[in-house]
């Protein structure tokens, strides 16, 4: 007979939770925990306090430099414009 072990998963937005069991020859869990942890991690917020994250910084640099190639694209055309004339 031979030891079945059951691992089990709790996926959140900042940590991840696992923890492994014993279980009987049909996979049934028993009960009886092996071993258990937790892995904290950011979850992609940049400043807790702010809750600023990755996502809404990267956002805002595309955003920015979009806005700035419009503006230079606006001028050439309007120079452009005023040269013909």
């Amino acid at each position: 007979m031979t030891e079945q072990l059951i691992w089990a998963f709790d996926i959140g937005s900042r940590s991840i939770g696992w923890a492994v069991m014993k279980g009987d020859e049909s996979g049934n869990p028993t009960g009886e925990v092996v071993s258990s942890g937790v892995v904290i991690h950011s979850g992609g917020v940049l400043d807790d306090s702010k809750g600023t994250t990755r996502h809404a910084v990267r956002g805002m640099v595309v955003r920015n430099r979009r806005r700035l190639k419009h503006r230079k694209s606006r001028r050439r055309s309007l120079k452009e414009d005023l040269a013909h004339h």
